[in-house]
């Protein structure tokens, strides 16, 4: 049986110290997170270098069954990882998508689809390699894209929710379906 004491129930910023004590996100919302001072839960992801001072946010899943995680800069860290878990309750977990450096710089981005409406996913974050400060946390729905085929390949570039100027280029990847 899990014993939690009172201070391992406290939110740090925007974000819980473990996964029972994770703090809601809404959808289309950005939370400011900061690290600093805070041990870790010891979940141990499956990317990145982790080394504690991770935080804990959930969010329920859309209708869409899609949703984008991403971390961004607020001033503070410029380095982060991020882990999707789920769990029937906050216990146990189970990994789902992991994250080091797909957004921005070397920030992080996960993009899901195909989850179940009204379940609840668990989101833990961290400074790579133990790093501590403030960060950025944000998590949308990207909605519904219904093109099942076509006479034309389809081409689906992501670029990892960076716009696309005219100059200079940016880093994306490319799927076909055919």
């Amino acid at each position: 049986m899990l014993q939690l004491s009172a201070s391992s129930l406290a939110v740090i910023s925007g974000g819980g110290v473990n996964p029972c004590s994770s703090v809601e996100i809404s959808l289309d919302e950005c939370l400011e997170l900061n690290n600093s001072d805070v041990e870790g839960s010891k979940y141990t992801p499956s990317c990145a270098a982790y080394n504690g001072g991770d935080l804990w946010n959930y969010v329920v899943i859309p209708e869409s069954g899609n949703i984008v995680f991403q971390t961004n800069s607020n001033g503070g860290l410029n380095d982060t990882g991020i882990q999707i878990w789920t769990a029937q309750g906050c216990f146990p977990l189970d990994g789902l998508a992991c994250d080091d450096d797909g957004g921005n710089n070397y920030f992080s981005y996960i993009n899901l689809d195909g989850l179940t409406a009204g379940d609840t996913v668990y989101i833990q974050t961290w400074g790579y390699g133990g790093a501590a400060g403030r960060f950025e946390l944000c998590v949308y729905d990207p909605g519904i894209i219904s093109l099942y085929e076509s006479s034309l390949p389809i081409f689906i570039i992501d670029t990892g929710g960076e716009e696309i100027p005219d100059e200079p280029k940016i880093d994306a990847t490319l799927d076909l379906i055919y």
